[in-house]
């Protein structure tokens, strides 16, 4: 960690002095993601042409991204299209549905998970789950955008939906940060993200490309046009990803093309129409039971075959299976208990017989299905006017909502009810923003639920609130909270009737929080008043993270509710919200640490109040990122920023206020974070998969940092410690003036350097410290350039264990070996003069090269690359 301005001089006090150690700290922190955001002086037109050349050249092409329903739910695509005229596509949802599709140039076919269905026809859910269908636009996905993404195809899509109209270009940073232009054309509903290397290739690509999710059954279409948004990442589908989804089409394509027919989807006007009478009985005389007579009618145009369940209220009852021809009948009897024949004299009583009809596509328990029926809801059709969201999982999911009403009567037999209305209601919204399953696992654990006084059970609550929001983030919100939802009433320890929702807060009376949900959804999409609208820039996103942010923050901060909980901030990125739904932790601290620009504040500054207090107790943060790598189990993989350090995220330190004298030395002190930073250097993020290594601090002797200087070989954790306490006992502060010192998280601290010599067990050393006001150290490092060290150093090996030791510049090439990328520092080992290199190959197996002083590599394996279930 380097703490000196270019000209070696210790910054101190004054504001230029000041704004040039902020400068620093952005240097040392890395920094957001930022994006210029303004026009650029190229010939869009020329770029254009040679992009979509380029990228009509392709034979095989690999596309990631997401395309979106006419709801805003975004589906995860990751699709190759190969050379062969065969597409295989892995599609996934919010609610974890899974669907893999298979395009040859005569077919298309599908095969989906149980949940898949659930979010699209769940009538087809106990039929065709894990199975191998033909398949239409009506399988919850636009499988005639799938014909028609062959490089070529692109390429012609996209000069069609642009002909005549100018090109402008804008600076920005792609998706995976890479430096890019946005291609756009007035009103022409596209922008392509090109490279700005001599030759631009395609990134990726925004536009009406596909049909949309919820179409009539039709014919593949054989060309793309008037279809929903997509956001879709570009690249050639070189080897290995080749060669993986050659294998994937091969494999699958004789059960795919041979796939049969789906059958038909239920419709309003078609199917059986059930109807049971029931003749007058006889009078039973003398007998202990009497025979009743069950007629089933159906009036449809579609067989019905299904369960009846009867019963009388004297005794008596089953259930028996039954089958009725398109407008024919079936009749059953069964033996009712005579209630008469206990009588000893002549006597005349009444009795009723009731029954129920269970189709077989509504699944066998006849228990959810007489529950619905005593409701007034058809079991074999909940949803009347969407026939389609039937089965036995929706009749779970009906019946479980229907009991998060308030208790009341006259719920029997009241057909369309207003309280009906609302179970109908909630089911449609579970069903369009594909959160069927997940609703439906929430209501097995009910128990852990309260309905606070005069409101509304909390998955109640928020679908309505769901369906009544009129913009993505505020939808996206309403379903971060389901995720929340479930990351609370998971946890093994709940206790029953500890979870709730309340003035729009979640609230857990277990461990005593409140926390507001807001997210960035990343765009309006698929609006057909907006059809073109283009993706936000990176700036347009981080603006939407602040007022996002800054929302749930106010929003707890005014909140009375539970005064004493503590207040926590629940902050989702949508998968389309850019830069936001990749970030690892270490990128997300990064951003939050970078100071406010000319156009986008600090979302720092957010968290505190004018004294520097801060407002809030944690912040949650979920990505794409977060769930992949599981970050945090508690939230269903999140980013937890707790208490402390938010804390040391948002330490004021004021410019006209410095510390006026220095910490006693007895207040020296380490974190562990400053204690890793110091000896053996930053760890790298667990949840950054990009190439990022540990850029910071590793003095420890034997540790290997590239050009860092380390302690001798001999000393350990105590020595260290004792010569820092030397120093900061023995010598006044450099320049006898504080300075603002960057702490962990980025943010200025005041603090204090020292440098003086200590000596342990004989060995001397010069060295530089930092310490915060408080006593904290953030580092020490021996001074390379002192002549205390270098002439102690003088005539021994480089492996003497009591000499200070600076570490050479890494070999100044590309990655050695067969590794593609690097995703760690390299590693001096001066034992042996050789350097470690760890990283990806081109297959993504994870390899370490040890490149001797010879110049020479030896490649061992590490972890191979996981399976894939479709290309890298």
């Amino acid at each position: 960690m380097t703490l000196r301005s270019p000209g070696q001089k210790l910054l101190g006090l004054g504001a230029i002095a000041i704004a040039a150690l902020l400068s620093v700290v952005l240097a040392l922190t890395g920094g957001p993601i930022l994006l210029a955001g303004s026009p650029v002086a190229v010939d869009a037109k020329l770029v254009s042409g040679k992009a979509l050349d380029g990228l009509g050249a392709l034979a095989d092409v690999k596309l990631t991204g997401e395309v979106y329903t006419d709801d805003g739910v975004p589906l995860h695509v990751d699709i190759v299209t190969l050379a062969t005229g065969d597409t295989s596509a892995i599609v996934t949802d919010p609610g974890g549905g899974a669907a893999e599709f298979l395009v040859t140039k005569n077919s298309a076919s599908v095969k989906a998970n149980n949940t898949w269905w659930l979010d699209t026809i769940p009538a087809f859910a106990q039929t065709l789950a894990d199975k191998w269908v033909k398949a239409d636009d009506s399988m919850g996905f636009p499988v005639g955008m799938l014909g028609a993404l062959g490089g070529r195809q692109l390429a012609d899509t996209i000069r069609k939906g642009t002909t005549g109209k100018p090109w402008t270009a804008q600076s920005v940073t792609y998706r995976d940060g890479t430096p890019a232009l946005a291609l756009t054309t007035a009103s022409g509903g596209w922008t392509v993200y090109v490279s700005t290397t001599d030759q631009p290739a395609v990134l990726g690509i925004s536009g009406p490309l596909a049909a949309g999710p919820v179409k009539l059954r039709a014919q593949l279409p054989t060309s793309a046009g008037g279809y929903s948004r997509t956001d879709l990442r570009v690249a050639p589908a070189d080897d290995p990803c080749k060669k993986t989804a050659n294998s994937k089409v091969e494999e699958a394509k004789p059960q795919a093309v041979a796939a049969p027919a789906p059958p038909e989807p239920p419709s309003v006007a078609h199917g059986p129409r059930v109807s049971i009478s029931i003749p007058p009985i006889p009078t039973c005389v003398d007998v202990p039971a009497c025979a009743v007579t069950i007629i089933v009618n159906n009036g449809g145009d579609r067989p019905a075959t299904g369960t009846v369940q009867y019963s009388a209220s004297s005794g008596g009852g089953g259930a028996s299976p039954v089958a009725a021809p398109p407008g024919g009948s079936a009749s059953l009897s069964f033996m009712a208990t005579n209630p008469a024949a206990s009588c000893t004299q002549t006597c005349d009583r009444q009795y009723t017989v009731e029954a129920m009809y269970l189709d077989m596509s509504a699944g066998s328990d006849l228990d959810t299905g007489k529950s619905l029926h005593d409701r007034g809801i058809d079991p074999n059709r909940p949803i009347a006017d969407e026939p389609g969201v039937s089965g036995p999982e929706i009749n779970k999911l009906v019946n479980g909502l229907a009991g998060t009403l308030p208790q009341a009567s006259g719920l029997v037999n009241q057909g369309a009810s207003k309280e009906n209305q609302v179970i109908y209601q909630r089911t449609k919204a579970a069903h369009r923003k594909r959160v069927v399953k997940i609703v439906e696992d929430l209501l097995q654990h009910g128990a852990a639920f309260t309905t606070p006084p005069g409101g509304k059970h909390p998955i109640a609550e928020i679908l309505d609130a769901s369906d009544a929001a009129t913009t993505d983030d505020d939808r996206a919100s309403w379903v971060g909270a389901l995720s929340l939802l479930a990351g609370l009433v998971y946890d093994p320890n709940r206790q029953p009737g500890t979870v709730s929702v309340q003035n729009g807060f979640v609230v857990d009376d277990q461990y005593q929080r409140i926390y507001a949900v807001a997210s960035v959804a990343g765009q309006e999409t698929n609006k057909k008043s907006q059809p073109n609208v283009p993706l936000p820039t990176n700036q347009d996103l981080f603006r939407s993270l602040n007022t996002q942010l800054q929302r749930a923050v106010d929003s707890l901060s005014a909140a009375t509710l539970k005064p004493t909980y503590a207040r926590v901030a629940y902050l989702g990125f949508g998968p389309n919200a850019g830069p936001l739904s990749s970030w690892s932790l270490t990128q997300l601290l990064d951003h939050f640490a970078a100071q406010a620009s000319a156009s986008v504040p600090s979302p720092r500054s957010l968290l505190t109040d004018k004294s520097g207090k801060l407002r809030i107790g944690e912040l949650v943060v979920a990505n794409e990122r977060s769930r992949d790598v599981k970050a945090d189990p508690r939230y269903g993989g999140a980013y937890v920023l707790d208490n402390p350090i938010l804390r040391r995220m948002t330490v004021v330190a004021q410019p006209n206020a410095p510390p006026t004298t220095p910490p006693p030395v007895t207040s020296l002190y380490r974190s562990d974070v400053n204690r890793q930073h110091a000896r053996g250097g930053d760890l790298p993020d667990p949840t950054d998969l990009s190439i990022r290594p540990s850029v910071s601090g590793g003095h420890q002797g034997g540790t290997g940092a590239a050009e860092k200087t380390e302690y001798p070989l001999s000393w350990g954790e105590a020595e260290i410690a004792e010569a820092e306490r030397q120093v900061m006992a023995n010598n006044q502060p450099v320049g006898g003036q504080p300075l603002l010192i960057p702490n962990e998280y980025g943010t200025p601290e005041w603090g204090w350097h020292y440098k003086g010599v200590a000596t342990v067990n004989g060995t001397p050393v010069d060295l530089d410290m930092f310490v915060f006001a408080d006593g904290g150290l953030r580092t020490s490092y021996p001074d390379g350039k002192s002549t205390v060290n270098t002439n102690f150093a003088n005539g021994k090996p480089i492996t003497d264990p009591t000499i200070v030791f600076t570490n050479p510049s890494p070999p100044a090439q590309k990655p050695p070996g067969t590794l593609k990328r690097e995703t760690a520092l390299p590693k001096f080992d001066r034992s042996t003069e050789s350097w470690t290199h760890v990283g990806k190959d081109k297959g993504g197996n994870t390899k370490k090269v040890v490149r001797d002083k010879n110049g020479q590599d030896t490649e061992t394996m590490v972890t191979p690359a996981p399976t894939q279930t479709n290309c890298p």
